[in-house]
């Protein structure tokens, strides 16, 4: 993409390629860190002033991964970088989370805006992950982040056969993925009876010895704020998809986080076949892909990933 500097007839002027990056990365900032893709495009529409209708919907994607493109070139220099990520709870559930904001903003601005699951995030590329959590939490705080980090880990691998928690979004998103399969098949519907999740209460994160629970509590407030952490529906706290986009090859590797059998990204949220030493998991929305395109028993156990697995909440 390149938008010259010109006159228009009420006198106004079309904004630079450098313009451009300029307030994309400044309304990027301006929302700690973390944006939605809608969001961005509608920002990206209005500073450039032309009309909804002149470009549909990839093409102004398209545009905005070229100022994004742009943006990265100098921020290189500086060892940061604006990322693309998923929202492992699939499309179809942040569309649903998302939609009365959007809706209600749309009208606001005049404008229509596409929900998706991606986001851009703004992250630090240079530093390790001590340095990273240096230049905002003491030492004392950033041993809490690593246990706190290290809890919620193994929480995800502490498979509940308890009562299965039917009004989560997760598990009603992958019934109806599996109900769908099942139907071509002519085969009953059973839900699971097994599930897990990779979030932690904050009773498990206060019994930590080295902060009092009012020094944990507003850590755990600032760190959401910070986008790095965040609570479900249920109070519970969970990481967050910037904790993510930034630390993912060190939640891996170091806190044996697991990856997305399909895309090899990170995953908390989805779909796990219970076997051992690791057991497999899915994003939601790799689930369905790996169902209903690949195959529909695990690759590892051969067991069914229809009949027998397990909800990632």
């Amino acid at each position: 993409m390149s938008v010259q500097v010109s006159t228009r007839s009420g006198g106004q002027l079309k904004l630079t390629d450098d313009d451009l990056g300029r307030y994309i990365l400044q309304y990027l900032l301006n929302s700690r860190g973390i944006c939605e893709e809608s969001m961005l495009l509608v920002a990206l529409r209005r500073l450039c002033d032309e009309p909804v209708g002149g470009m549909d919907l990839e093409e102004w994607q398209k545009r905005l991964s070229d100022v994004i493109k742009k943006i990265n070139v100098k921020l290189n220099r500086l060892d940061y970088k604006i990322v693309q990520i998923s929202h492992g709870m699939g499309k179809n559930i942040v569309v649903s989370k998302s939609r009365k904001a959007m809706e209600s903003y749309s009208r606001a601005i005049g404008d229509t805006l596409s929900v998706t699951n991606r986001f851009y995030v703004y992250i630090d590329v240079g530093a390790v992950e001590e340095t990273k959590l240096a230049t905002r939490f003491s030492q004392k705080e950033i041993d809490f982040i690593k246990h706190a980090i290290q809890t919620i880990c193994e929480s995800g691998f502490n498979i509940r056969q308890d009562e299965v928690p039917t009004t989560s979004a997760v598990v009603q998103e992958v019934d109806r993925v599996r109900r769908a399969v099942l139907e071509r098949t002519e085969t009953d519907f059973e839900p699971w009876d097994k599930y897990t999740t990779f979030a932690v209460g904050s009773s498990a994160l206060t019994q930590y010895q080295n902060l009092n629970a009012l020094e944990i509590e507003d850590l755990i407030i600032r760190l959401c704020e910070y986008k790095w952490f965040c609570r479900n529906d249920n109070g519970e706290i969970n990481l967050d998809l910037r904790c993510i986009a930034e630390l993912e090859d060190n939640l891996i590797s170091t806190y044996e986080f697991p990856a997305c059998q399909n895309c090899n990204r990170l995953a908390i949220y989805g779909v796990m076949c219970p076997h051992k030493d690791p057991p497999s998991i899915w994003h939601v929305d790799c689930y369905h892909y790996q169902i209903a395109h690949k195959d529909t028993n695990c690759t590892i156990c051969g067991e069914s990933l229809i009949t027998n697995g397990v909800y990632v909440i």
